[in-house]
């Protein structure tokens, strides 16, 4: 952070301002994580393209964690509240076509990735905030 230190000064009052950047608080994370904190500026980064079982499996490996809600901007993609019918359909479907049809939007193609927020569960069924997923579509 050092080299992101900052001198102002203004010769017409006088002024001499520095300033220097403090690091992004760190969180405790309640799921494996190499050294057991993350910051606002982590997040998983995902190639896909990928079905949204094979995207859960991942989150559930890299985390240990039950994913129980999903959701891509203000569109709640997954839920555990879904009637069943819907879930498993929606299991077997690209996250693209997911998108694409909660949100009645189709995607531009200039649009490489989407960001997707994910609410887990740990074994003692407890809410636990992860960093958000990067899911870059091409």
């Amino acid at each position: 952070l050092k080299v992101f230190k900052n001198g102002f000064l203004n010769l017409a009052l006088p002024f001499f301002g520095f300033s220097e950047p403090i690091a992004a608080p760190k969180k405790k994370v309640g799921f494996k994580c190499a050294d057991g904190y993350f910051t606002l500026w982590d997040r998983f980064e995902i190639q896909g393209p990928k079905k949204m079982k094979e995207l859960i499996q991942w989150i559930k490996e890299e985390t240990g964690l039950d994913v129980t809600m999903m959701s891509c901007g203000v569109s709640l993609i997954y839920s555990f509240f879904l009637s069943s019918d819907k879930r498993m359909e929606r299991l077997e479907q690209d996250m693209k076509d997911i998108v694409e049809e909660v949100t009645r939007k189709k995607i531009p193609d200039y649009v490489q990735s989407i960001v997707l927020e994910v609410i887990a569960n740990n074994k003692d069924d407890e809410d636990v905030e992860i960093p958000y997923i990067k899911f870059n579509l091409r």
